[in-house]
């Protein structure tokens, strides 16, 4: 059974940098979630104008 969606803002993220943590990945055709551990080195916030169009940097 999936866990509850917690949203973060850039405050709470950063309490999360040097923590260690479980990150579950549920995708709508895959029955099984991908389940990780792992240590947040750092965030990625977003900056107006950049990658509007939500295409990678390649």
């Amino acid at each position: 059974m999936p866990s509850p969606t917690h949203a973060l803002d850039a405050v709470t993220a950063v309490g999360y940098i040097d923590k260690l943590v479980h990150v579950e990945l549920e995708w709508d055709n895959d029955p099984e979630p991908f389940c990780r551990s792992g240590y947040v080195i750092g965030i990625v916030l977003p900056v107006k104008g950049v990658q509007a169009l939500g295409q990678p940097a390649c």
